[in-house]
This record gives structure tokens, sequence and C-alpha cells, in this order.
């Protein structure tokens, strides 16, 4: 049964880490020709941003109840089992203060098949994996200054919560190679709320570009999240005063554990891989 479902094409062992979800690290605000948007611009300033994350690998422990498996799944292999996925962030500043929002969804399915002894049995095993969380994080500007002539740097801390749903099902068929064969359904349901801390920096090192780094960690315990990090490293280049493009590399983990009904819930989950995002000001 281990064999089964440490095949490379089981989705769901990376249900919680597709799109798992960062706006690039540009500091409150996108650069525009004059750098980063200076604090004393009287008003509001909003940035809406969907975004992909697309792991190029993803190494997995999961178990539920009494079944356990492990695999390394590159990102073909992902995509093939993905059902619907969809994920964005957007942001409000005024002055230092800011509010961010970041939603993410995505759904997989796949199975596996192994052989039981020397008789014609044989196991199946069809899962199906959902993930879905949202963000919600209040933000300073703790620094913004100029580190060359024209060229503004910025450094954020952020603080907040993220509310955290995980299902999985799995279905069992039992076959002698004759007729439907018996069938054994077993799932996990996790949903919890955790504390998030994070902080960003970023610089413009050209009129229309700005480099940055973000990191964020979430769980510390709660609902059974022992640990939830992400960290980006990216640029982002404006196309027009309200429009960029973001792509960076992002680096993502989980490390989960709980009682589900028939046994614990587990995922320790890392992936690694590309980040696209479009960016709108106003």
């Amino acid at each position: 049964m281990t064999e089964t479902l440490t095949a490379r094409r089981l989705p769901s062992l990376a249900t919680a880490g597709l799109a798992a979800a960062l706006a690039l690290a540009a500091p409150g605000d996108a650069p525009r020709a004059d750098g980063l948007i200076p604090l004393e611009d009287d008003g509001w300033r909003f940035v809406i941003a969907p975004y992909a994350f697309l792991p190029l690998l993803t190494d997995v422990e999961s178990g539920l109840g009494g079944v356990s498996t492990e695999a390394t799944i590159w990102m073909d292999d992902l995509l093939e089992n993905l059902n619907m996925a969809f994920a964005g962030r957007g942001e409000a500043w005024y002055d230092r203060f800011g509010v961010t929002v970041d939603g993410y969804y995505a759904s997989l399915d796949g199975g596996g098949r192994s052989s039981l002894g020397p008789g014609p049995f044989t196991l199946n095993a069809d899962i199906e994996s959902d993930q879905s969380y949202v963000t919600f994080l209040g933000g300073y500007r703790v620094l913004q200054t100029e580190w060359q002539p024209g060229r503004g740097l910025a450094v954020d801390l952020m603080a907040g919560a993220r509310w955290n749903r995980l299902v999985q099902d799995v279905d069992f068929r039992l076959s002698a190679g004759v007729g439907p064969g018996r069938v054994r359904s077993i799932g996990g349901n996790a949903v919890w709320w955790e504390p998030v801390i994070g902080a960003r920096i970023g610089a413009a090192v050209a009129e229309d570009w700005t480099l940055g780094m973000r990191a964020e960690f979430g769980g510390f315990g709660a609902g059974g999240d022992n640990l939830q990090w992400h960290v980006l490293l990216g640029a982002d280049y404006a196309i027009t005063e309200s429009i960029s493009l973001r792509a960076g590399w992002q680096f993502y983990g989980i490390d989960f554990e709980a009682d589900a009904k028939l046994g614990r819930f587990r995922l320790n989950l890392f992936q690694t891989g590309p980040y696209l995002a479009a960016a709108f000001r106003f």
C-alpha cells in the first residue's frame, strides 16, 4: 500500500502548496518613474494583484489514520492533476499604515494502484484534496528613504491572522479481478485560525524596476499547524503608472498535524518554484 501512495502522480500530497500565496515584495505600492510612492502622497493607495505560484519541486510527507505517504512531485505531474486554482492579493495603504487581504484556493485529484500478494487482488486509491486560506495582515512602514539619489528603499513589518482549510478524501477499492470490488472511504477535514507575522524590503534599482524580498511565518502550534512559512525573492517592472508585472522565486513549507475522525491528519510539505503576478494600482 505504501508503494502505491508514493507514486509521482499523487497530487493530493501537494495540496498545501499549490499557489501558496505571496504578492511580490514591492513595499506597499509598486514603483513608478521616481521610485517608490512617497509617504507624503495624499489619500489612500490601493494595489490588486492576481498571482500564480508554480511549484517546480514538491517534497511531501502525508498521513491520514494508518495510511502514510512520501513523495517527490515535479511540476508537470502536479499541473496534470489540477482541477482548479485561483489566488489574489489586495493592499490598501494610508501614510505609513496598510492592510492586506490574501486569498487562495486549489483543488486536485488523483490516485494509484498496487497488486497485493501473488493472487488477483489489487488495491486502488482515488484521492481528492482541497486547500484554501485567507490571510489578513496589518502593516506599518518602519523605514522609507533613498539608498541613492532618486532610488527609494522601504521596509514594512506585518502581523495578523490566517484562516485555513484542508480537506483530503480517499476512496480505497479492493478488487479480485471481477466485479466492482469493496470500497472504503476515509477523509480528513481541518479548519483553523493561526497568527501570522512578516516583513518585506523593497529597493528601486532603475527607473521602472524594484527588487524585493518578503517573508511570512504563521502557525506556531495553532490548530495543529506547527509552522507555515513563505519566502519570496523577486522583481517588479512598471509598465505604466498603474500596471506592473512581477516575477520571482518562492519557497513554501507547512508542518501540520491534528486529530481527525479516523486518526491523525498529517502534512509536512516543502515547495519551491517561480512566481508570476500582475499588479494594478489606483
